[in-house]
């Protein structure tokens, strides 16, 4: 019946819309810890008066991600 397609259409662009609001979450979570990270990090190369790498920091970033 039309009423069902309707409904089922309409879930169906609220449940897109959710998962693509979701997505966007989560991206912007990730994206706040590596900036968390990236500070946390530069403090520690200004205390010790080293410098942290790039691979340093990748190394971080996957222990972050990744923690075994």
């Amino acid at each position: 019946d039309e009423a069902e397609l309707v409904v089922a259409t309409l879930r169906a662009g609220l449940a897109e819309k959710g998962k693509a609001w979701l997505q966007q979450e989560v991206a912007a979570k990730a994206q706040l810890q590596l900036r968390a990270l990236a500070r946390r990090l530069d403090v520690r190369e200004r205390v010790a008066g080293s410098n942290v790498t790039k691979a340093d920091l990748a190394a971080a970033v996957v222990e972050k991600l990744c923690p075994q």
